[in-house]
């Protein structure tokens, strides 16, 4: 569990300095392995925003939203890989490596992520302080900035305003780079304690899929009403003569049902067999 980012920067340091001394010493080997790339597929993040230091109005449950999914996800036998709330929730933690990111520290050296705070149909969402990788989009998670499921992540779930919202949802599907899907909603949402664990339950106690899971979780929240939509977006697999092979929203979590599919990047290796498509639904909240 990484519990401390100003320790990054001494890692990253310490593997600099060992690729370094790897070119001028010719015994010493490189065998590079991505901090995401391991055989744990329960692994947990979770950031959240309350305070906005007034670049946005403050939320108030945006912390038991997110912890809510994390610490009930740990009570099934899952592993919290980083929490991390309001000053110490970044956007780089997000952002790919090539805008100054480093979301295979973080977004990416999880499997599921959940995301409580403001958002909006950029699409994007939003942090309290500005600790962007390259300067552009600062405060912001912005579509173009991620690229998501090369290393660990298979869903994100983001408990934030229009961040599917139908005039923008397919811009996401840059940030697709192996990932299952994206969950969130299509409107603005309310502030909810209730949310994340509520999902968390769908998911374990009642042995949902994903997207299904997503739904219940969102219509029956207590604290939705019925002016909120909320929506998912996933990759879906055809055969070439056109057969359904997989919906990504029929997902399971690890240990559940039929557990998580195998990655979209499978079929893309054989192009001649399979093709891709993005599907996005949305629903009425309550």
């Amino acid at each position: 569990m990484i519990t401390k980012k100003v320790d990054i920067d001494l890692v990253l340091l310490c593997i600099s300095l060992f690729i370094f001394l790897s070119f001028i010493n010719p015994l010493i080997s490189v065998v590079y392995a991505s901090p995401g790339d391991d055989s744990n597929d329960k692994e947990i993040g979770v950031e959240w925003v309350n305070y906005y230091y007034g670049s946005a109005p403050d939320l108030e449950y945006t912390d038991e939203d997110a912890n809510g999914f994390l610490d009930y996800l740990i009570s099934k036998g899952f592993y919290e890989k980083f929490r991390f709330g309001n000053s110490f929730a970044w956007e780089k933690d997000f952002e790919k490596p090539s805008v100054g990111g480093w979301d295979y520290i973080y977004a990416d050296a999880a499997d599921f992520v959940y995301f409580a705070g403001h958002g909006d149909d950029t699409p994007a969402f939003y942090f309290g302080v500005n600790e962007d990788g390259d300067g552009n989009y600062p405060y912001m998670l912005h579509y173009s900035e991620a690229e998501w499921g090369d290393e660990d992540l298979e869903w994100i779930f983001l408990s934030a305003c229009e961040c599917l919202a139908e005039s923008s949802y397919y811009r996401w599907k840059s940030a697709f780079k192996g990932l299952h899907g994206i969950t969130g909603f299509d409107t603005v949402s309310n502030d909810t304690p209730t949310l994340g664990e509520l999902f968390a339950r769908y998911l374990t106690d009642w042995n949902y899929p994903i997207g299904r899971a997503w739904k219940y979780a969102t219509m029956y929240d207590p604290n939705q009403y019925s002016w909120v939509y909320a929506a998912i977006y996933r990759v879906v697999v055809y055969t070439r003569d056109g057969l359904l092979v997989f919906d990504y929203s029929n997902d399971y979590l690890p240990g559940y049902g039929s557990g998580i599919h195998k990655d979209p990047t499978y079929y893309q290796n054989y192009p001649n067999r399979f093709y891709i498509l993005y599907q996005w639904n949305h629903w009425r909240c309550n």
